[in-house]
């Protein structure tokens, strides 16, 4: 089916209302004969209809001939050198030839002055980490005239975008809100005939947003009318439910596909499934309004599929494996299939749907916790003094004291100079509970890191990579993941795991990682994930208790196929090595001894217990272990168990305290008495094998 077609499709299901004053906008500038260079900045929250503005604007401009380059920035390799490459490779599906230039800004110099060239960007807050590249080196070197660039964010604009002396007058925000009583009539109405008592309950219920206006009239269009509990869903939370139920069964096997992969053409949905999509099912996708048409194929709404895609781990795990296989391994041989321009892309959906795959339950990060529903951004100046606080529960079992000071000074300039290294994850109320931060290393920040950590930066870096022009940056440099540690609905490993895997999304083909560690469980986890390890060359780097090492992933050579599909095929083969083999583990008896008090939750767990066959009788056994006085445990093993572990399993300051040490010295103690115990535990099953 030729895009065309789909957009006439498209056009017949779909049913754009309001944002007058941004269509006018965007009108007067196509219909300037000059059209001086532009650029449109759409803010707003989730289900806001950002993306249903993007693609109307868009077909407004090819309506008029103008030629359309979309991105997503969800599709690029967050380094200046992925935006550059994925910016030729979708210049040349706009049947743009760049091979005559050096880069593709040169090109839009070149181009018919008749036809308009239009850039849009959607998800843009996820290239947040070269914001500064497409401030200072992209933007200002585009054409003066015949150029827009249009970008869709859940960010506001920044201040430095309006005091930019390049962008000044240049700039055309278009925040977004809920849509106003009237053109919440005109979107109903253009369903058909309604009562007047239901537009207005639906008006009522959806209080202008977008996408549960959509929803809601979708639910009606099925049915004919909603119920009192249809109303309830949609009004408190976008679900599963709802979501499944506006779906016909025919076509749900297609909606799983595009809730495991950011975007799926027919061909693609056809391959995964093991049968033809016909065209009526294709055209039958696109009516579902949390649907939408993309250069690349179909994809869900963001909000969507995030429901979609926690329900099916909750209904169907092992379907969920299967097709996370399927699309995976489709993706490999296409990557492998695939000259080096056009890869970047399906780089990013492989990334995005193997890294699901990490290992679990590990001390260091913890991946089975509910994702969060926070979006990590970048920190701003006022989040300093929280910080600082999180640097302090960092510090104090990460380094020795006299280690900690250049960690302070490092935020703080960072925070100045170089804000989209530092990301931050928020609670409800809007406080930073936890903070990573990875340095993109070129000219200006390999000078602060190397100010800083002098050590460090000997150790991973020559003088020319921390000198290298912003351009050609593609390393980043992992300074710390840092959370909280005593919230009620996250342990401190699963926020370092929510902050982990999200930073896990900067990597792709043609970059690197790269950083030093001490911490036994984050070297472990890291080589697990594919990281190689080496020593340090000295000794400055160590702590008083630890050696450190440099470990360091390299996708630069073509090696991110391999390193991408390890995480969901290896985490199949290790599941089985685990049920056959059952090797107690240090993290598997913390995560037993943070559980002993809901026994049900056990069971998983029986497996490493050959002599033991109910919940009870292996909490009964822990217990004697760690209370007997007469088991070969020392005294200040059980203290630290019984006084620290037990009562405070998810509040390292308050087992601290119980303990009467420091933070730092309970750590470090605490990880041996475990040790100590997983070893006791495992002698006890050598025994009974033996006998």
């Amino acid at each position: 089916m030729n895009s065309e077609e789909l957009n006439n499709q498209m056009n017949r299901y779909h049913h754009f209302t309001g944002r007058e004053e941004e269509l006018a906008n965007f009108r007067k500038w196509l219909s300037n004969p000059e059209a001086p260079f532009r650029l449109f900045y759409i803010s707003g929250i989730g289900g806001m209809g950002k993306s249903s503005l993007l693609m109307e604007l868009a077909q407004i401009a090819m309506n008029d001939h103008a030629r359309v380059i979309s991105l997503d920035g969800g599709a690029c390799l967050k380094t200046p050198t992925g935006f550059i490459d994925y910016l030729s490779a979708s210049f040349q599906l706009a049947f743009m030839n760049t091979g005559d230039y050096t880069n593709p800004i040169e090109a839009l110099h070149h181009v018919d002055p008749d036809h308009r060239i239009i850039i849009s960007v959607d998800h843009f807050e996820q290239l947040k980490l070269i914001e500064r590249l497409f401030i200072n080196d992209f933007l200002p070197h585009l054409p003066d005239n015949c150029v827009a660039v249009i970008l869709a964010s859940r960010l506001s604009l920044m201040e430095e975008w309006r005091i930019h002396p390049k962008l000044d007058r240049k700039i055309i925000e278009m925040p977004l809100r809920e849509f106003t009583y009237e053109e919440t009539v005109t979107y109903t109405q253009s369903y058909g005939t309604m009562k007047p008592e239901l537009i207005h309950k639906i008006i009522r219920i959806s209080g202008g947003l977008p996408l549960a206006l959509a929803l809601l009239t979708d639910s009606w269009l099925m049915h004919e009318q909603l119920s009192d509990q249809e109303y309830q869903l949609i009004s408190q939370k976008i679900s599963a439910k709802v979501l499944r139920e506006l779906t016909a069964p025919e076509l749900q096997p297609m909606v799983d596909v595009l809730t495991i992969l950011q975007y799926a053409n027919q061909e693609t949905i056809s391959l995964i499934i093991g049968h033809s999509v016909t065209r009526t099912h294709y055209l039958s996708l696109l009516q579902l309004s949390f649907i939408r048409l993309l250069p690349e194929g179909l994809a869900i709404h963001d909000i969507a599929r995030a429901h979609l895609l926690s329900d099916l781990k909750l209904r169907e795990p092992e379907r969920l494996k299967s097709l996370r296989t399927k699309a995976a391994k489709l993706l490999y041989h296409q990557l492998s299939n695939t000259k080096k321009g056009d890869r970047r892309p399906i780089a990013a959906q492989l990334l995005n749907l193997c890294k699901d795959g990490l290992p679990l339950n590990r001390l260091y990060a913890d991946f089975s916790g509910t994702t969060s529903t926070s979006p990590l951004e970048s920190a701003p100046i006022e989040d300093l003094p929280a910080l600082y606080t999180l640097l302090d529960l960092w510090c104090a079992y990460s380094v020795d004291s006299w280690q900690s000071a250049p960690y302070y000074g490092l935020v703080e300039e960072l925070i100045n100079k170089a804000p989209e290294s530092i990301v931050v994850l928020r609670n409800d109320a809007g406080k930073p509970i936890g903070m990573f931060i990875a340095v993109l290393v070129h000219q200006l920040t390999g000078r602060i890191l190397k100010k800083y950590f002098p050590a460090e930066m000997a150790e991973c870096f020559s003088e020319e990579e921390l000198s290298c022009s912003l351009e050609r940056a593609d390393t980043y440099y992992t300074v710390l993941g840092a959370a909280a540690d005593h919230l009620p609905n996250y342990s401190q490993e699963e926020l370092v795991g929510l902050l982990s895997l999200d930073r896990l999304s900067l990597l792709g083909e043609g970059s690197r990682a790269i950083l030093v560690a001490t911490n036994a469980h984050l070297k472990d986890f890291l080589e697990q994930i594919g990281f190689t390890k080496r020593p340090t060359k000295s000794r400055d780097c160590d702590t008083s208790w630890a050696k450190a090492d440099v470990l360091e992933l390299d996708l630069r050579n073509n090696q991110f196929g391999n390193w991408a599909m390890s995480f969901l095929l290896g985490a199949r083969h290790s599941l089985s090595l685990a049920v056959t083999h059952a090797m107690l583990t240090e993290s598997v008896v913390r995560r037993i001894l943070k559980l002993l008090r809901s026994p049900a939750d056990l069971q998983p767990y029986l497996i490493y217990f050959a002599e033991i066959t109910n919940v009870q009788e292996l909490r009964q056994h822990l217990i004697e272990v760690i209370f007997n006085d007469s088991s070969i445990l020392s005294d200040e093993d059980r203290m630290l168990l019984k006084s620290g572990v037990l009562p405070y399993p998810d509040n390292t300051l308050a087992a601290a305290e119980a303990c009467q040490m420091s933070r730092a010295t309970y750590y470090r103690h605490v990880q041996k008495a475990i040790n100590h115990l997983t070893h006791i535990l495992q002698q006890e099953h050598v025994v009974r094998d033996s006998l």
